[in-house]
C-alpha cells in the first residue's frame, strides 16, 4: 500500500515539472483541434504526436499523449452537439439530448454539461480503475463463450430499448450491426466473407468510422 502512495507521489512530483504542464497543454490544444473532427478522434491524434515523443523522456511523452487522448475524447462532443454528428465514438449518445438542445438555443448549456460530465466522468474511472483494477482483470480472465454471449444479448437489449416506442427500428439496427460483425475473415477457419477480394476488410468494417459517416449520411438526408 505504502508504495502504491509512493508512485502517486512521484507521479505528481513529474506532473508539477513546468516541462509536464507545457506539454500537458499542448496536448490539451492538439486533442480539441483534432477531436472536433468527425471520424479522427484520439488515434489519428496520438499517431500525429507519436513522432514528437521520440525526442522526450517517457514520463512528459506520457504526459502529452494523455493529454491528447483525454481532450480528443470530450471534443468529439461538439460536434455531436453543434451539428449532430459525433466526433469520437464516445460522444454518440450525445447526439440525442446535446443537439435537439443546440437547436433550441442551448448549445452553450449542452457543452457544459459535456464538459461537466467528461471531467466528473473521468475522475471517477480513474480512482475505480486504481482501486479494483486487479479485481478487474481477475474477472476478465474468467470470462468463457457464456459470458461473451450474455453480453450480447445485453447489447441487443440496449439498442431495443433506446429505440423507445419504434420496435421496429431497433430490430432493423440490431440485425445490421449484426451482420457487420460477419465481415472479414471468420477466426476459425479463415474463410473470406464479404471481403471483395480485397484485405482492408480482413479484419471487418471498423466500428466508429462506420457510425461517424452513418451519422453524417442521416445529416445529409435529413437536410437534403
Amino acid at each position: 500500500m505504502y508504495a502504491d502512495f509512493d508512485a502517486l507521489w512521484l507521479a505528481l512530483t513529474h506532473l508539477s515539472q513546468p516541462m509536464s504542464i507545457a506539454l500537458l497543454i499542448s496536448g490539451i490544444v492538439l486533442g480539441l483541434v483534432i477531436g472536433i473532427l468527425p471520424g479522427l478522434g484520439p488515434p489519428i491524434a496520438i499517431a500525429l504526436a507519436l513522432p514528437f515523443t521520440f525526442y522526450l523522456e517517457p514520463v512528459p511523452s506520457i504526459i502529452l499523449l494523455l493529454g491528447i487522448y483525454s481532450a480528443a475524447i470530450y471534443a468529439g462532443s461538439i460536434s455531436a452537439i453543434a451539428v449532430g454528428i459525433p466526433g469520437t465514438g464516445a460522444a454518440i449518445a450525445t447526439v440525442q439530448d446535446g443537439h435537439k438542445m443546440f437547436k433550441a438555443g442551448r448549445g452553450g448549456e449542452a457543452l457544459g454539461f459535456s464538459l461537466t460530465g467528461s471531467i466528473i466522468g473521468g475522475l471517477v474511472s480513474v480512482v475505480c480503475l486504481a482501486l479494483i483494477s486487479p479485481a478487474l482483470a481477475d474477472l476478465a480472465v474468467q470470462f468463457g463463450p457464456r459470458e461473451y454471449l450474455a453480453i450480447s444479448i445485453f447489447g441487443l437489449m440496449v439498442v431495443v430499448r433506446v429505440a423507445g416506442q419504434n420496435l421496429f427500428k431497433g430490430l432493423l439496427m440490431g440485425v445490421l450491426g449484426i451482420f457487420l460483425t460477419t465481415w472479414g475473415l471468420d477466426e476459425l477457419n479463415g474463410t473470406e466473407r464479404f471481403t471483395f477480394g480485397t484485405y482492408h476488410l480482413y479484419e471487418g468494417i471498423p466500428l466508429v468510422p462506420f457510425l461517424v459517416g452513418l451519422f453524417a449520411m442521416s445529416e445529409v438526408m435529413i437536410g437534403a
